[in-house]
């Protein structure tokens, strides 16, 4: 019995007394688990070349899920690997079947289908609302393919254009770029593009040897840009030698809702880059880039080449190729993290890439929910504050929070509006009964900010069994008497020991 199955059959016994009765359903979900970290490994002990590898946030051994032909430990294009919440998968560049630098969609057991995209030096992918996944591409000179782009559901690859039908480019000269990430924002239906050495394009003189980060202004259909905004980055100190800023890795998306940025430093051991802030936060709807944590000093420190937020940890967490290990980082954190998964995965090429991501939820468009405490102590019990934002423009109106202990794909429909909840028992009871001991003030009246907390609540002395289980909830917006208006994300809550 799966551990979703037995927290559903304890809700049947105490769902009477927390709520009221319980109706059954099925479960049902995709192949991945929620929070889950996946890391394009292009080296791992045991294997001729890495692969794809499953890993717990919280440590323990990692689970080859396919391996590579062959791989590069040198390639800048490992990165290029993103979940695809929409249609469950995993889109990764790699080495299979023969075919060498192909896309690839697989699922959790490892089963992969080439997707048909020609297009070539992929440097970051980040999948949209509507079933785009936009490319970020190095340039070394001019390129008919431009520097910004989207994959459709087919597969085919489309430039981004500007708002005259003309190849897209946020650069007013010809700027090489070698490496960069791109996330999409959907709140504010805008891509984040970051790019090494580019801030002289940005700011002009002040910006040389600085990195560049643009917020780019999208046309309703996602496929133009209409407008950009621009700041710099500088995670080297001013060491001559570094990386003109910083090697952007990638974006990913936080609890609360802004994006973490992970960049690669460059510098030796002893300068001013072995103590640097290469985890970084950028916000959308405000556009700023602030500092998140800062990695060393321990040797090498400045090769970390992969890191992705964690919602069960609310960490983030990055890839020590130099020690071949994950180190997980709190706000504000300067030195070596808290270790994890200490060499067991990458290699022994201090210069190794690789990419890294967590298996999260689609953002709601509409409002946001986040959870604090990452994580809710089957022994003890324990409390989960669920907040609710979906802005001034829904003030007043009613909203509620629905659960599931299936995940959240491929998710329900109510109203028309996709839930990302799968329709369970626990689905039911949190609909039938708001306002339970379960998930308190789970039904009421948003605030004049469009605002409200909801409490999920845990008893103790649950079954040890449960431990591991991700239970998700989303928020509801609506017009009296519940005419569904907006919808949120999934926030996770992991139950554990």
């Amino acid at each position: 019995m799966t551990r979703a199955a037995r927290f559903l059959a304890w809700l049947a016994l105490a769902g009477p007394i927390l709520a009221g009765p319980v109706l059954h359903a099925a479960p049902t979900g995709g192949g991945f688990s929620a929070g889950d970290l996946y890391m394009n490994a292009l080296a791992m002990p045991g294997t001729p070349a890495g692969g794809l590898v499953r890993l717990d946030p919280y440590g323990g051994p990692p689970q080859l899920v396919l391996p590579w032909l062959s791989s590069n430990v040198g390639d800048n294009g490992a990165s290029a690997f993103c979940y695809d919440p929409g249609r469950d998968r995993i889109l990764v560049f790699g080495n299979l079947d023969g075919q060498l630098g192909a896309l690839w969609a697989v699922d959790a057991a490892g089963n992969h289908v080439k997707v048909p995209t020609t297009v070539g030096a992929v440097r970051s992918l980040a999948p949209a609302t509507d079933g785009k996944v936009y490319a970020a591409l190095a340039i070394f000179s001019s390129n008919p393919s431009g520097v910004l782009g989207w994959i459709d559901p087919a597969g085919a690859y489309h430039p981004l254009l500007d708002a005259n039908g003309f190849l897209y480019s946020p650069f007013a000269g010809i700027v090489q770029v070698a490496a960069a990430a791109v996330a999409y924002d959907p709140p504010t239906h805008t891509l984040l593009y970051a790019v090494q050495h580019a801030g002289g394009e940005c700011v002009g003189t002040a910006g040389i040897t600085k990195g560049a980060l643009y917020q780019i202004s999208l046309s309703a259909d996602g496929t133009r840009a209409i407008g950009q905004s621009c700041t710099i980055f500088d995670i080297d100190g001013g060491y001559p030698f570094g990386t003109q800023g910083g090697v952007p890795i990638s974006f990913s998306r936080t609890s609360e809702g802004a994006y973490l940025l992970v960049l690669r430093g460059n510098g030796p051991n002893g300068s001013l880059d072995e103590v640097a802030p290469r985890m970084k936060i950028v916000t959308a709807n405000l556009f700023g880039i602030t500092t998140y944590a800062s990695n060393g000093p321990y040797s090498n420190a400045g090769w970390c080449t992969a890191g992705t937020w964690s919602s069960l940890r609310h960490d983030a967490v990055i890839f020590d190729a130099a020690g071949n290990e994950l180190r997980a980082f709190g706000l504000g954190q300067i030195g070596a993290g808290t270790v994890l998964d200490a060499g067991l995965i990458g290699g022994v090429n201090a210069m190794e890439r690789a990419g890294l991501i967590e298996i999260a939820p689609l953002v709601g468009t509409d409002g946001q929910i986040a959870g604090t405490p990452a994580q809710v102590s089957l022994a003890t019990g324990g409390t989960q504050t669920l907040s609710i934002d979906f802005g001034a423009a829904y003030a007043g109106r009613k909203f509620a929070v629905l659960g599931s202990a299936s995940g959240f794909n491929p998710g329900l429909t109510l109203q028309g509006h996709p839930i990302p909840l799968n329709l369970d028992s626990y689905t039911l009871l949190t609909l039938q009964n708001p306002n339970s001991l379960l998930l308190m003030n789970s039904f009421g009246t948003l605030s004049p900010a469009g605002t409200a907390q909801t409490i999920f609540g845990l008893p103790p002395g649950l079954p040890p069994a449960l431990a591991g289980l991700v239970l998700h909830h989303a928020a509801l917006a609506a017009n009296p008497p519940f005419a569904i208006i907006g919808v949120s994300n999934a926030a996770p809550v992991k139950l554990v020991p």
